[in-house]
């Protein structure tokens, strides 16, 4: 992920720190943010495939009790609801995007271990930022509220305090919907 004012926000946290040390906080919270990305993804899909099958087993007993008329519209309803939540399921791609993230999460952790097992860290530091720019390019547009929130979730990971200009201040319903959009990123 590009950096953004969340680099700004770690070199007030850690003062004078090398590039090394914000590029690879930064792969470190890239790593995060795919992560809960294919989380998210893998629920969605399979709380969208349970209520598939749910309306498909009703579906099914709705159209063995076809002998009940008064019941034949009924029918309607399970298979209408399998249809539209197969429908949204096809057209999110949830488990495609889960994947893609899964691709992405493993680019950077190839890349975190690159830089943690390297002998030069100084020396490498602009190979390892190009190869984190040639992973950003190819990944989807950045959910950046969701990106505050693994920033904030690497920093008590580190052992950091929390002090207020140390973390992204995200409201309830910005954690809500953060995977879903962006809920005025500039507030953070």
């Amino acid at each position: 992920m590009t950096q953004d004012g969340m680099t700004t926000e770690y070199d007030e946290l850690h003062g004078s720190t090398t590039e090394y040390d914000k590029l690879l906080f930064g792969v470190r919270k890239s790593i995060r943010y795919h992560d809960r990305r294919v989380s998210f993804f893998e629920r969605s899909h399979e709380f969208i495939l349970f209520f598939v099958l749910i309306g498909g087993f009703a579906g099914m007993a709705f159209a063995l009790t076809s002998a009940f008329p008064s019941n034949e519209k009924l029918g309607i309803l399970p298979g209408l609801i399998v249809s539209t939540l197969a429908a949204i399921d096809l057209v999110v791609g949830t488990s495609r995007k889960a994947h893609l993230h899964d691709k992405m999460k493993l680019r950077f952790q190839n890349l975190e271990i690159d830089m943690t097992h390297g002998s030069n860290k100084s020396g490498n530091t602009a190979k390892w930022k190009k190869k984190r720019l040639q992973i950003e390019a190819e990944e989807p547009p950045v959910l950046r509220v969701l990106d505050a929130l693994c920033h904030n979730e690497l920093l008590r990971a580190m052992g950091y305090p929390k002090m207020t200009k140390d973390y992204a201040s995200v409201s309830t319903f910005q954690r809500v919907v953060s995977h879903f959009f962006d809920w005025h990123p500039e507030k953070l």
